[in-house]
């Protein structure tokens, strides 16, 4: 006879299952108002935003990894109810050409650098450098749904509108696609198992650093 099969486990991303310990009773949860335009997972790093903006803003990032040193540049901010809130992962195929992909199933393949690109009514242009890009090299552009002082969000390093503050943690899963909803976040008074936290498409790791340093201000502290 050989050796029994045994079926693998799936475990599913739990609520709350970031959590190390916490203060006694709810003071280490607040209930917050959730934005950003996509389903957030629980466990993800939030900012909260202290002054509202009522346009999406797109910020790009490049791949920590690249070997190109070219640019991405945004000519074009996002359009209010036009361009999807969420990520846009640009990757190179090639040293001169590559694919997007997108929220709301977008997605471009063979696209040449050195010329502007219109995604749902933001605009952006991928320019070489002095060392060129090798097949795998990547950007991301995070757009961000308009928000209102107070409501909280996916922490991004390149805001401006205070969410680039690491500030919580999102308890539970929350969709929030169609608009802002209440949620249950981790603020204050907690341990937090680092390797189950989400953290923004290309965030470096000096930023992951210094949202670290910010969460644990408010006595979160990253195990």
């Amino acid at each position: 006879m050989g050796n029994p099969t045994v079926a693998p486990l799936q475990e599913w991303w739990h609520n709350g299952g970031f959590l190390v310990s916490e203060a006694p009773g709810h003071q280490s949860r607040d209930q917050i108002l959730l934005t950003g335009g996509q389903l957030v997972l629980a466990g993800t790093v939030l900012g909260q935003i202290s002054s509202s903006n009522s346009s999406p803003v797109a910020s790009a990032a490049a791949g920590p990894a690249n070997v190109g040193n070219g640019t991405l540049t945004i000519g074009t901010q996002p359009q209010a109810g036009f361009t999807p809130a969420g990520v846009f992962t640009i990757t190179l195929t090639a040293p001169t050409v590559f694919s997007i992909t997108g929220p709301g199933n977008f997605n471009n393949v063979d696209l040449p650098i050195g010329t502007a690109l219109d995604a749902d009514g933001m605009v952006f242009t991928v320019a070489a450098g002095s060392t060129p890009f090798a097949a795998g090299d990547s950007f991301t552009i995070t757009v961000t749904s308009p928000g209102t002082a107070g409501q909280w969000r996916p922490l991004n390093p390149a805001a401006t509108d205070g969410s680039q503050v690491a500030a919580g943690v999102l308890f539970a899963t929350k969709d929030v696609t169609s608009g802002p909803k209440p949620a249950l976040g981790i603020t204050r008074l907690a341990e937090v198992n680092g390797s189950e936290l989400l953290w923004p498409p290309g965030i470096t790791p000096t930023q992951q650093a210094a949202a670290v340093s910010q969460l644990a201000q408010a006595h979160i502290l990253v195990r």
